[in-house]
């Protein structure tokens, strides 16, 4: 069991590496956060076409880059990606741009709360699998640990161990209770060497390395954990505040000395300022236009914003023809919704004055010159 799982394990991980963010999410960040203006079509594609395997990373990096991704841009990468709904922080970032998203956008967005993306559904497939192999690690290392027969212990636990750093981490732990401070020395600085360490794994591997010493340190002094002195309790007061597993277990030792008081936390569900899609959205908007284009002059893009009627019940028909000085219609472009933006590329059209003409029922409602300029 503990060998199939290592292996599904190794496969689902190399498998999420190569998805995500295109294996590359440095790149892909930096490439966003460096990114000018005039590559904001460019910068929206390449995010769409990593999607919908972006990371947060990347996608707070594109919602903190305002100058070049406007929200309509947005909104389609993150539409793109349902995961980042569950994001309360990607959700509170669009409030804290300096042109916040529009409610009607974020609701978009918050559709997908309740949908499994693939990346969800692979990371939950990943989750479950370590799970698997933590298991048979944990029963394998009992077994070890509790037969006298077993000549070479640590070469066995060792061997058990296979590519999963925290199996390092708890052998090494192991080794040190067991005595063998040369051994545990020895399997916890090859860690670093045997692992590619990220900057979060880093930071976890020296928050590990206090606990590490402390433990030395106890054990070579003949002491037990309730034997902490005044600097030794602040350290783990200090390291409990730090996420993930030595943070649990510095806080966990302190609840065990009865050196913090701790009440689980009670996590509500999220609140999104959410409203109904078919609450009335007026014309304050976009003040008393019912189109709106920017940027104007245009290069290789205009973001397009309509505003056809406050109830979304009532039965309307809305479309877009864009067309030159000459009154040739370049483009017709249906209106989907009673509220939207939208991002219309130039790229196939010359410089020059250009009009977009909002059409509803038959009737033109409003007309609004645009120029591109290459």
């Amino acid at each position: 069991m503990m060998f199939t799982s290592e292996s599904s394990t190794d496969s689902l991980s190399k498998e999420l590496a190569l998805l995500v963010d295109d294996g590359d999410t440095p790149g892909l960040e930096s490439e966003v956060s460096t990114s000018f203006p005039y590559e904001a079509m460019e910068i929206r594609t390449e995010l769409l076409n990593s999607s919908p395997y972006l990371s947060d990373t990347v996608m707070k990096t594109s919602v903190n880059k305002e100058d070049v991704l406007n929200n309509a841009m947005i909104r389609d990468v993150l539409v793109a990606n349902p995961q980042s709904a569950k994001s309360v922080t990607i959700m509170n970032m669009l409030d804290e741009r300096n042109d916040p998203m529009p409610q009607y956008m974020k609701d978009e967005i918050i559709q997908g709360k309740g949908i499994l993306s693939p990346k969800d559904q692979l990371e939950s497939r990943l989750a479950y699998q370590k799970l698997r192999q933590s298991k048979a690690h944990k029963f394998l290392s009992k077994a070890y640990l509790s037969d006298t027969s077993v000549v070479f212990l640590y070469d066995s636990l060792r061997n058990i161990a296979g590519n999963n750093i925290y199996n390092y981490y708890n052998l090494a732990f192991t080794e040190l209770k067991q005595g063998d401070t040369l051994k545990s020395d020895a399997l916890f600085d090859s860690i670093p060497v045997l692992f590619s360490l990220s900057y979060d794994q880093q930071d976890e591997f020296d928050n590990f390395e206090q606990l590490y010493d402390l433990r030395k340190m106890l054990k070579s002094n003949h002491k037990t954990v309730r034997q902490l002195d005044s600097t030794q309790t602040l350290m783990l007061m200090d390291l409990s505040g730090e996420p993930g597993i030595p943070g649990a277990l510095a806080m966990n030792a302190l609840i065990a000395l009865d050196s913090i008081s701790y009440n689980e936390p009670i996590h509500f569900p999220p609140n999104y300022k959410s409203i109904s899609l078919n609450q009335n959205i007026g014309k304050d908007v976009i003040g008393n236009q019912r189109l709106n284009l920017y940027p104007n002059p245009a290069k290789n893009y205009i973001t397009v914003d309509y505003f056809l009627h406050e109830d979304s019940e009532v039965e309307i028909s809305g479309h877009i023809h864009i067309f030159d000085q000459n009154g040739k219609i370049i483009d017709e472009l249906y209106c989907l919704k009673t509220r939207d933006q939208f991002v219309y590329s130039t790229e196939h059209i010359v410089s020059g004055v250009y009009y977009c003409c909002l059409i509803v029922n038959d009737d033109i409602w409003e007309v609004v010159k645009f120029i591109v300029s290459k």
